[in-house]
């Protein structure tokens, strides 16, 4: 276990850790987000089908979903 410590140490200064640990917090967020933000429903993602169905819907029509 020691040699692994020396050659962490020798590898990555102890003072980058904390860096690391925060940009990696940081892209994982990010990631979380644009995926929440992709889900979304004013997304389309499959353009080959309907993607706009409220050109169908006449002037005067209502429509319930």
């Amino acid at each position: 276990m020691p040699m692994n410590r020396a050659l962490l140490k020798k590898w990555v200064p102890v003072e980058v850790l904390p860096i690391f640990g925060i940009v990696g917090i940081a892209v994982v967020g990010a990631s979380a987000y644009l995926y929440k933000l992709s889900q979304g429903p004013e997304v389309v993602w499959d353009r080959s089908s309907d993607w706009r169905p409220w050109d169908k819907v006449k002037h005067d029509q209502n429509v319930c979903h």
